[in-house]
């Protein structure tokens, strides 16, 4: 790869979802020596939540000294996603050592704020934050229809919640961050930026959709990843993700339906067009209208395109 990277860089990426995260990092996934984590806090997150409403019992921090409750707490996750999650990979510290003792010379986590927002004293240290925004009108309607197809397809939604109509993205999705991630994702900003780094680094989903050739380069030289052209063109193949770090070894391949094109397509597509506010659900226009002020002012910040 050409260019002047660091000698190691270690990159949080905090995502907002339906924002090319996932494609994003199949781009990156090309590039030698490096590890991409897929999602680790976001699961620890889940399984505190699914543990306290299944077993009835507050899930401990550690996973060091309560090593039976957390395989307990994998085998409730495995009965609701059909995946083999690891104990160890459900705890916040856990994840934190595994982050500060990753060896690669690029170490790439793609992360959604989902859950991390009461945890931050768990981030890891070394790692420069990166954020991934794009329009919540868009962003938010496409997470919408995924949600419910992925949730129906699971047999979880019954009664007006099985109807794409009456569907309500806050109502019936249980995991359904309470800030409809974009309140997340800017609390996380704001932190960084008031403790570890004044200028962090902001793209926009649709900017990278626009000019991959022009933006891609400027975010690997700021957070340190060499950078060629070839990035630009990815693994077809779906065994690619295997050498992914998840939480649980066949997780992606569970999932993959929920990402569909971003885990199989080989290159940034240009975004469809923007939804109008007539063509989207009411419960879409109510999430989309609360975060605008907070996505608008990160955007601000983003790298420009050339």
């Amino acid at each position: 790869m050409s260019g002047k990277p660091q000698r190691q860089s270690r990159t949080i990426l905090w995502c907002v979802p339906r924002s090319v995260s996932t494609a994003l990092a199949r781009c990156l996934g090309a590039i030698e020596d490096i590890q991409i984590w897929f999602e680790p806090f976001c699961y620890c997150y889940i399984a505190k939540v699914e543990f306290e409403r299944i077993a009835g019992r507050v899930l401990p921090e550690d996973y060091q000294g309560n090593e039976q409750t957390f395989l307990e707490a994998s085998r409730i996750l495995q009965k609701l996603t059909a995946a083999n999650f690891k104990p160890d990979f459900l705890s916040y510290p856990s994840i934190k050592r595994k982050l500060e003792k990753a060896d690669s010379p690029h170490v790439f986590v793609k992360e959604i704020p989902n859950g991390c927002v009461d945890e931050l004293r768990h981030l890891p240290r070394g790692y420069r934050h990166a954020f991934l925004i794009r329009h919540p009108l868009r962003t938010i309607s496409s997470f919408r229809t995924s949600v419910f197809h992925h949730l129906l397809g699971q047999g979880k939604l019954h009664g007006e919640a099985a109807d794409e109509a009456t569907f309500d993205l806050v109502k019936h999705n249980p995991y359904y961050a309470s800030g409809y991630h974009f309140k997340e994702i800017h609390t996380i900003w704001k932190f960084v930026r008031e403790n570890t780094d004044c200028s962090p680094i902001v793209i926009d989903g649709d900017d990278l959709l626009a000019n991959p050739s022009g933006l891609l380069p400027k975010f690997c030289r700021a957070v340190g990843l060499p950078y060629d052209d070839g990035l630009l063109n990815f693994d077809p193949s779906i065994e690619s993700l295997n050498s992914w770090v998840t939480g649980a070894d066949d997780m992606l391949m569970n999932i993959v339906n929920f990402y569909k094109v971003a885990m199989t397509k080989t290159h940034f597509l240009s975004a469809r067009e923007m939804p109008r506010r007539d063509q989207v659900t009411h419960d879409v226009i109510r999430c989309v209208d609360e975060v605008i002020p907070l996505y608008t002012e990160m955007y601000e910040t983003r790298i420009k395109l050339p």
